[in-house]
């Protein structure tokens, strides 16, 4: 959560969602580095994607 920013009702409905990957450990739920790491870059590819469909180039 501190690494995406973001509070934790949002971060379960991503890993509820399967946009993030996250592994069962008994009843908790964790979510690894890698996890995040793919998240954030294909967020920036569909970031990257938008814009060029907008024409706004300047990011």
């Amino acid at each position: 959560m501190d690494r995406l920013g973001v509070g934790r009702t949002p971060v379960y409905a991503l890993v509820r969602s399967g946009d993030i990957e996250s592994i069962a450990i008994g009843r908790i739920r964790r979510i690894g580095c890698d996890a995040l790491d793919d998240f954030m870059s294909r967020m920036r590819e569909l970031g990257h994607e938008a814009r060029q469909l907008h024409g706004d180039t300047e990011r």
